[in-house]
This record gives C-alpha cells, structure tokens and sequence, in this order.
C-alpha cells in the first residue's frame, strides 16, 4: 500500500525503496512498472531524480586560496584544498588535470 502525501504522491522513502527494488529486481523497467503497477513514466522519473541526487551526493567540499608564490620569488599560484574524512587535505594547483585529482584522491583513501 502506498503511502501518498495529502497531494496525492509517494513519500521520498517510498521512492527510495521502489528505486531500490526496481534495481534489485533485475527486470526491465516496463515489467517491473507493471508488476507495481506504476506508470513507466512515473518510475523513469524517480530513477532520473535519484540518479542526480546520487550525483549531487558525490561532491566533496572544496577551498580555494591564494598560494604564498614558490621559493624562487615567483607569482603566487592558486591552489585547491580537498577535505578528505579522516582530517586529510589535498593541496593541489588550482589548473590540476581533474583525472590526476581523482587519481590523488583514490590514492589517498
């Protein structure tokens, strides 16, 4: 049984959970619609906004400065910090190849 808001729609924990048994279920996503009986545009819906929340999720706080420039006198560089649980952080250049960050960051968990 559904447990709809006054408005007529499925909670976010419902949804939560139908995502969740949509993926497990290992059916397409017609026959499991069905089986739920759930409009297939309903449940491509809340695959797509579970996706981008999944993705807004995965961002990881970030800190920009100005750098104090390099011993030889140099211009100052900008620089990036990225906190990492366990109070670790990352000081990279701010023009840092966005895979090579990655990279240092699989490296350091």
């Amino acid at each position: 049984m559904s447990k709809f808001d006054g408005r007529g729609r499925r909670s976010r924990a419902e949804v939560r959970e139908i995502v969740t048994a949509y993926r497990q279920s290992g059916l397409s996503a017609v026959r499991f619609a069905a089986q739920r009986a759930i409009p297939i545009s309903t449940l491509y819906s809340y695959l797509t906004a579970n996706s981008k929340r999944q993705a807004r999720s995965k961002l990881i706080p970030v800190r920009i400065r100005s750098g104090a420039g390099d011993a030889s006198g140099g211009a100052s560089t900008a620089t990036i910090a990225v906190e990492l649980p366990g109070a670790v952080t990352l000081w990279a250049p701010m023009d840092i190849c966005s895979a090579r960050l990655a990279e240092l960051i699989a490296a350091i968990r």
